[in-house]
């Protein structure tokens, strides 16, 4: 058997997120059709963590088990050749069996992007939200900062969370811009169901004067949801990077 990494990425517009589920499209369900025709005697495909509806991915990892002896230098073009235009392979790295492309984790990085203009962007409609009124950004990175550390963010995760143990921890939050395009960088230890769009909101929030910025850090200690932003839409959400213990990286 040999354990195999490969680092994809995908837009997740018409997928129901990454996990498989029954019925629906997922990007899982349709990366594992692939390997499975171009690997034959693969056992299992794992991917590096779920996402959600209409998330995407710049860069995602996704271990595979196989049997198959298809060298390494192949195998990104002959999966891309049998996936559909928005899924693709960049690179197939040989790890070792213990390789696992979530517990071998360190950190996880999301970017949400946020078009700030009177006007609608068509070549980001996909990709980030549109908020045609002024913002301050000043007041955004101050909220920014106030999710920096180790918390227990239970009020930053949406009603359905199966996730008891909810302490994180940020090492960075930070908003960044260029132009009317804002980016909100966010890298911590692990995420609660649907916590880096309701940080995004909240953020947003003091950027539109509706929340004290300086707030944040009571808000997280008093642990109630409705004190935080509104869950910002998927589709300005994608993983960015993806950081790995020593011996694990792909």
């Amino acid at each position: 058997m040999r354990t195999i990494c490969l680092t994809i990425g995908f837009d997740g517009t018409e997928y129901h997120g990454y996990q498989i589920q029954r019925g629906k499209r997922t990007v899982q369900g349709t990366l594992q059709q692939a390997v499975r025709l171009v690997l034959p005697g693969t056992v299992s495909v794992t991917g590096c963590g779920r996402t959600d509806a209409g998330v995407h991915a710049q860069v995602y990892y996704v271990r595979v088990v196989t049997q198959s002896e298809m060298p390494l230098r192949k195998i990104p073009l002959a999966l891309t050749a049998n996936l559909p235009d928005d899924i693709t392979v960049y690179r197939a790295s040989e790890m070792p069996a213990d390789f696992h492309p979530r517990y071998s984790m360190q950190s996880k990085e999301y970017t949400y992007r946020i078009w700030n203009r009177r006007t609608r962007n068509p070549f980001l409609l996909r990709y980030a939200y549109h908020v045609p009124r002024a913002v301050n950004r000043e007041a955004m990175r101050l909220a920014a900062r106030g999710f920096l550390g180790t918390h227990d963010f239970r009020c930053c995760q949406s009603a359905g969370s199966d996730q008891e143990d909810t302490v994180r921890t940020i090492y960075e939050c930070e908003l960044t811009e260029r132009g009317d395009l804002l980016e909100l960088r966010i890298r911590g230890s692990g995420f609660l169901y649907n916590m880096v769009r309701i940080i995004a909101g909240t953020v947003l929030e003091a950027g539109l004067g509706r929340m004290d910025p300086a707030a944040v850090a009571t808000i997280l200690a008093g642990g109630e949801r409705a004190q935080m932003g509104p869950t910002l839409p998927a589709h300005g959400l994608a993983m960015t990077a993806v950081t790995y213990k020593e011996g694990f990286v792909p």
